[in-house]
């Protein structure tokens, strides 16, 4: 963990107490967990404009039997609106799930609360590019660089939610 990092001396202690408390798990194996992503169920439906939502009959069929609302959940301290939820099952729209100031306590706790989590009206994804504004180091590129040694990629307008999303 961090060998050789910056301020090595000043996280050591830290380092130690994970070491001493907790199991650490490498995470840099020889297998690539991403080729094997579980049991084989259709995870994306893409509709045209006009057509009715795929994720809809999706959802009637995962919650068959159970109440489903349409009103706002209570996420931690805040209401977040919903599509359509039951007690295992929640649908949300991109907006309102990856649009929003929400924590990572926030996502942890959806995530908790739900087995199965429903995103439909998410944007095209490749939309208009434009200039890149990120931390430098924390999403692009690992290794310590100086301020102003590398280009940042060009980003479409909704990559900051779906990084934002995914780091949850």
């Amino acid at each position: 963990l961090y060998g050789h990092g910056f301020n090595r001396d000043r996280i050591a202690p830290g380092i130690s107490a994970i070491l001493k408390h907790m199991e650490v798990v490498a995470v840099n194996g020889i297998e690539d967990h991403r080729l094997h992503p579980g049991i084989a169920h259709q995870r994306y439906w893409v509709t045209g404009p006009g057509q009715p939502s795929a994720i809809e009959p999706v959802f009637r069929a995962l919650t068959e039997g159970q109440a489903v609302s349409d009103q706002p959940i209570a996420v931690c301290h805040r209401s977040l609106n919903v599509v359509q939820a039951s007690g295992g099952v929640l649908w949300c729209n991109f907006h309102e799930l990856c649009e929003q100031p929400l924590a990572a306590t926030e996502f942890m706790e959806i995530c908790d609360r739900y087995t199965v989590m429903l995103l439909s009206d998410v944007p095209c994804l490749s939309a208009e590019q434009r200039e890149g504004k990120i931390a430098r180091g924390t999403e692009d590129g690992v290794v310590k660089v100086e301020a102003g040694d590398r280009e940042l990629p060009q980003l479409s307008k909704y990559d900051d939610s779906v990084r934002r999303f995914i780091a949850k």
